[in-house]
């Protein structure tokens, strides 16, 4: 990366700015790499190879296992729906930004005593955000509660119907 140093002078060149930019991008691009279509090919391949077996041991189990599979999809969509990228805000920016200045100018600010302005200026700039993450992680909450759930509804009705099974038909 070659630029003119005068580039870097300008505030929102920043190392710090541009260190938390390039971290927020790398999550974001670990998305799309062949990591999440192998874990995708793995689930995939799993349930697959887990239904030919359940037919092949109780055909009435893998039918009740197979209507019911929907719940844990349903469930899996509703954990992943809330952590879906996050995007970066500009207020979320100023206040790297101005934590970033404080640190690197720190004898400054300890010069002039300003630091308790510095802390109210970054708390006020970092509120707006902090509420909405809290949203944020409310509605991922909950959609984690609810897919957990779904999870553990399929299991229970499994093991009824399983134990139903056995005591009708003992013989298969």
């Amino acid at each position: 990366m070659r630029k003119h140093m005068g580039w870097h002078d300008v505030r929102t060149n920043n190392a710090g700015v541009i260190n938390s930019i390039l971290a927020g991008e790398c999550t974001q691009l670990q998305g799309l790499t062949t990591e999440q279509v192998g874990l995708i090919l793995e689930c995939v391949f799993s349930l697959g190879f887990a239904i030919a077996i359940g037919f092949y041991f109780s055909w009435p189990m893998a039918l009740i296992a197979l209507c019911l599979t929907p719940l844990t999809v349903i469930g899996s969509a509703l954990q992943t729906e809330g952590d879906n990228g996050v995007k970066r805000d500009e207020k979320k920016e100023e206040s790297d930004l101005l934590a970033s200045d404080a640190i690197a100018n720190f004898k400054t600010v300890a010069s002039f005593a300003c630091d308790k302005q510095i802390m109210a200026k970054f708390r006020e700039l970092n509120e707006k955000p902090f509420q909405e993450e809290q949203h944020k992680l409310f509605k991922f909450a909950l959609g984690y509660a609810v897919g957990q759930l779904m999870v553990n509804v399929l299991f229970g009705a499994l093991y009824y119907a399983s134990a139903r099974l056995v005591y009708h038909h003992p013989k298969m």
